[in-house]
C-alpha cells in the first residue's frame, strides 16, 4: 500500500512542475493594420507673385478641401485646421537678388540662441554651395500676406478666420514662441467640403523712398496699423532682394460624425400657444409662452430659419426629453435673442437634469444668455458641450426665462442636440 502512494505522489509532482513550462512558451499574435490617409488636399505647392513693386496689391487663391479618403469615410465629419507662416530658407546669389527656383528649399526654425536672442535656424544647406552662393532665410514676406476665406460654408455660419496684411507672423512672450495662426474648418455634414483662401500681398516700400500715401495704403489693408506705418517699411538694403514665406496648412483636430438626437424649429402647432412635443409651464390655452410667428421691425423679428420660434415669458419654461442612448460627446446648438430694453439682471437659461421629469427635480445650467441685448439681432450659440454624465442617458432639456421684469422674453429657435455613436 505504501509503494502505490509514493508513485501517485511522484506523478502528481511531475505534472505540477511541467504545466508552467508550457505556459511560459505560449504566444499570441495580433495582426494590427491601418490605412493612414491625409484629411486635407491642398492642390498646389507654390504661390509665385513674381516681380512686384512698392504699394502694389496682388491677389492669389489657396484652395483647401477635404480629401477623397475623408469624404468616403463615414465615421468622420469635420476637420479643424490652421494656416501658419514660417521663414523660408533658400540658396541665393548676387546679394540675395537671384535664386534658382529648382533648388531645394527649407523652412526656417524660429528659436532663441544661447543668449536668448531670437534667430532663424536654416540648418545645413541642401547641397554644396558654389562660389557666390549663400544659404539662409529670405527677407520675410509673411507680414505682408493677408488671408481671407471667401467660399460658402454650407449650412453653417462663417466658420473660418481671417488675418489682414501688416501683422507679425509670430511673437515672443518671454521664452515662449506664439504663432499668429488663422483657423479654418471643413464639415461634411454641413456641405462645407472646400475652402478657398485669398492670399493678398500688400507690397512694402523701402527706407525713405515710400510714397506720401504709404500710411493710407497700410490703413486700407489694416486700419489698426495706420499709426504704425513706418514699422512696416523695409530697410533700403533689402531693395531688389527676393522675399519669401512658407505657408503651413496643418490639421489640429478631426471629429467623428455626429447623429442628430433632437431637432426642432417650432414650425408647427394647432395654435400659437401650442409648442408641440415640449412641456410648458402652463397649458396650451393659458401659457404666455408662445410658438411665435415673426413680426418685422421689433424684438420678434424673424429668426435665422425665417419661421416660428419659441417665445418664453418671464419665469416660464419649455422642456422635453432627449434620449441619448448609444451616444457620447453630446452637444447642444440653438439660436436665441432677448429684448433691447431688458434689465441687466434678466437672463435666459439652458438647463438639464437626468431623467424625463420637467417640472420637478434640480436642473443644472449649461448656458446663460443675457436678455439685455444691445442690438436687434438673433445670436448663434454653437456646439455647447454637454457633460459626460449625460452620455447614453435620457435627460430633460429645458429653456427657462429667469427674468423678473414683465414683458422681457427669451426667444429660442433651431434647437439641436447631437452626439457621436458609441
Amino acid at each position: 500500500m505504501s509503494k502505490k502512494l509514493l508513485l501517485g505522489t511522484a506523478s502528481l509532482l511531475t505534472a505540477i512542475s511541467i504545466l508552467p513550462l508550457f505556459a511560459a512558451f505560449e504566444a499570441h499574435v495580433i495582426n494590427v493594420t491601418a490605412r493612414i490617409e491625409n484629411a486635407l488636399t491642398v492642390p498646389m505647392e507654390h504661390i509665385r507673385f513674381g516681380t512686384v513693386f512698392p504699394q502694389e496689391y496682388l491677389v492669389r487663391d489657396l484652395p483647401i478641401r477635404l480629401s477623397q479618403s475623408f469624404l468616403d469615410e463615414p465615421r468622420v465629419d469635420d476637420v479643424e485646421y490652421f494656416i501658419r507662416q514660417k521663414p523660408k530658407c533658400v540658396i541665393t546669389r548676387a546679394n540675395g537678388t537671384e535664386y534658382n527656383p529648382d533648388d531645394p528649399t527649407a523652412t526656417g526654425h524660429v528659436k532663441l540662441n544661447e543668449v536668448d536672442v531670437p534667430i532663424i535656424d536654416c540648418g545645413t544647406a541642401p547641397r554644396p554651395l558654389q562660389t557666390g552662393e549663400t544659404w539662409g532665410p529670405l527677407p520675410l514676406l509673411c507680414p505682408y500676406l493677408s488671408k481671407h476665406e471667401n467660399s460658402a460654408d454650407g449650412n453653417e455660419q462663417e466658420n473660418d478666420g481671417s488675418l489682414p496684411a501688416f501683422h507679425e507672423p509670430w511673437t515672443w512672450q518671454g521664452r515662449q514662441l506664439v504663432w499668429t495662426d488663422v483657423n479654418g474648418r471643413l464639415v461634411k455634414s454641413a456641405g462645407d467640403t472646400a475652402d478657398n483662401w485669398i492670399i493678398d500681398l500688400a507690397v512694402p516700400c523701402f527706407g525713405g523712398y515710400c510714397a506720401q500715401d504709404w500710411a493710407g495704403f497700410v490703413a486700407a489693408h489694416n486700419p489698426q496699423e495706420a499709426q504704425n506705418a513706418e514699422h512696416w517699411t523695409q530697410p533700403i538694403e533689402n531693395e531688389h532682394k527676393i522675399f519669401g514665406c512658407d505657408l503651413w496648412v496643418e490639421v489640429k483636430g478631426i471629429s467623428e460624425k455626429r447623429d442628430t438626437l433632437l431637432t426642432d424649429n417650432f414650425g408647427t402647432g394647432s395654435n400659437l400657444n401650442d409648442i408641440p412635443d415640449w412641456d410648458e409651464t402652463g397649458d396650451d390655452t393659458t401659457s404666455t409662452t408662445l410658438a411665435k410667428s415673426p413680426v418685422t421691425g421689433n424684438n420678434d423679428s424673424a429668426s435665422p430659419d425665417g419661421g416660428r420660434f419659441a417665445k418664453i415669458a418671464p419665469q416660464e419654461w419649455i422642456c422635453r426629453e432627449v434620449n441619448a442612448a448609444g451616444h457620447h460627446a453630446l452637444a447642444l446648438n440653438y439660436y436665441w435673442r432677448g429684448d433691447n430694453d431688458a434689465n441687466l439682471t434678466d437672463d435666459g437659461f439652458a438647463e438639464y437634469q437626468v431623467g424625463s421629469s420637467c417640472d420637478a427635480g434640480v436642473f443644472t445650467t449649461v448656458a446663460t444668455e443675457d436678455l439685455n441685448t444691445s442690438t436687434s439681432t438673433w445670436n448663434a450659440l454653437e456646439l455647447v458641450d454637454l457633460p459626460a454624465g449625460l452620455n447614453g442617458a435620457s435627460f430633460a432639456l429645458r429653456f427657462r426665462n429667469g427674468a423678473n421684469t414683465a414683458g422681457e422674453h427669451f426667444r429660442v429657435d433651431a434647437v439641436k442636440v447631437t452626439g457621436v455613436a458609441d
